[in-house]
């Protein structure tokens, strides 16, 4: 038999009756009946209880009023009810990236697009969608929804609904009601990397502003640069451009270890750079993705308007490094990426320590 929500056949529900059961220490009992109320989608009742929680911003009703989100965007009725929640809500854009993204992990967009989500949460999850090779450049709903954020002048509404070629090897978090997990890619547990001695490299080095690297601008410490000539294209050489052109990264390293690898693998670098800085809030699928060909486009010296993305980085090179040194804070996200484009090289080197 299938549950739904039907709240004559439930005893009467009390929202504040139910959170007055929790202590200080121990909300144990009001997570067990917001999970033992999605288990029976009692939509109804659970909104209830959210907007209960709601009138006081403390971590716990936060985090009370966050799990119930999190269990209606995971189900098909639920998420219209999460839809009617949000409606006229000041939500922020942490949370309603967070929100699409579990949206995109648990349903196909023709479920998400008929749920009647504002427009904001409705692209970020068109956007995660798209991430997982759903083709929505025809789909009404995703294209007004892009249209609005173009018109606001959110370059986000620019940004192309279909997979671009790029885009094959994005990392992508596992969320639960609980939290999300992923396996991020930085850091000298990289394979393949193989030690080298970086060749001696003569570039006019032209920094790249903070802001014109978006994937990293969440991180503490972050920089790039672009220089010229070219010049040849061996491991050590990348080891000897990023050194040139990220110098105080590279500045008395102990050891430098290089592994080449594909465009589209240094995309998803950039990609998973975005979404998971930690000196900042957590960006969505979306936001990320964005970010990403925004960074890209500036260490290829591209303009950076999101209708060009897709057309430059298949004629490049890039390398992943590691390098031992003082700048870098030796923690799992350390990155530095080099690549060689048709006229220069590039190099973006970003550092969590504190």
């Amino acid at each position: 038999m299938v549950l739904t929500d039907i709240p004559d056949s439930f005893p009467p529900f009390d929202a504040r009756e139910t959170l007055s059961r929790a202590t200080e220490s121990d909300w144990r009992y009001v997570f067990a009946e917001v999970d033992m109320l999605g288990r029976e989608r009692r939509w109804s009742d659970l909104g209830a209880l959210r907007s209960a929680a709601g009138e006081r911003s403390a971590k716990p009703h936060i985090a009370v009023r966050e799990r119930i989100e999190n269990l209606a965007a995971a189900d098909v009725a639920g998420m219209s009810a999460l839809a009617e929640w949000i409606a006229v809500e000041a939500v922020e854009e942490e949370r309603r990236g967070e929100l699409a993204d579990r949206l995109a992990q648990a349903h196909a967009w023709p479920l998400i697009a008929a749920a009647g989500f504002r427009d904001d949460v409705l692209l970020l999850a068109a956007h995660a969608r798209v991430l997982r090779r759903e083709d929505l450049s025809a789909d009404t709903a995703a294209l007004g929804a892009a249209r609005h954020a173009a018109e606001r002048g959110d370059p986000l509404g620019r940004l192309s609904l279909a997979p671009l070629p790029l885009e094959r090897a994005a990392w992508l978090p596992l969320f639960t009601a609980e939290g999300a997990s992923w396996t991020l890619p930085f850091g000298a547990h990289v394979e393949g990397l193989t030690p080298v001695v970086a060749s001696e490299t003569h570039l006019a080095v032209q920094p790249l502003s903070r802001e014109s690297i978006p994937a990293f601008t969440h991180w503490a410490i972050a920089l790039a640069a672009t220089g010229r000539p070219a010049g040849a294209g061996s491991p050590a050489a990348a080891a000897g451009a990023f050194a040139a052109l990220a110098a105080e990264a590279a500045r008395e390293a102990a050891a430098t270890r290089v592994r080449e690898t594909t465009p589209a693998e240094a995309w998803a670098y950039l990609f998973c750079a975005a979404f998971a800085g930690d000196a900042g809030p957590r960006r969505s699928a979306g936001r990320a993705r964005l970010a990403a060909w925004q960074t890209l486009a500036a260490l290829a010296e591209f303009p950076p308007e999101a209708a060009d993305f897709g057309r430059f980085a298949p004629e490049s090179a890039w390398w992943l490094l590691d390098v031992e040194g003082p700048w870098f804070g030796r923690k799992a996200r350390d990155a530095a990426l080099v690549g060689r484009f048709d006229a220069h090289w590039a190099a973006v080197a970003a550092t969590e320590r504190a």
